[in-house]
């Protein structure tokens, strides 16, 4: 599991990177893949989740 980028908007942090693609990587509790948003408050996913397919090397701004 790697993190490339991480972006903070409020109070939710988005990342993106290499994982999800094991059975066993989570992020925050739940499966998500290559790309994620997680509550600062609590450490949890949120609902979101784009589902990538491929490899993220960056966020947009």
């Amino acid at each position: 599991m790697r993190v490339i980028t991480i972006v903070l908007s409020g109070s939710t942090v988005y990342m993106g990177g290499n994982f999800g693609i094991g059975a066993s990587n989570r992020i925050g509790g739940k499966f998500r893949n290559r790309i994620a948003a997680m509550d600062v408050t609590t450490g949890s996913a949120t609902d979101w989740d784009p589902d990538a397919r491929g490899n993220l090397d960056q966020h947009g701004r």
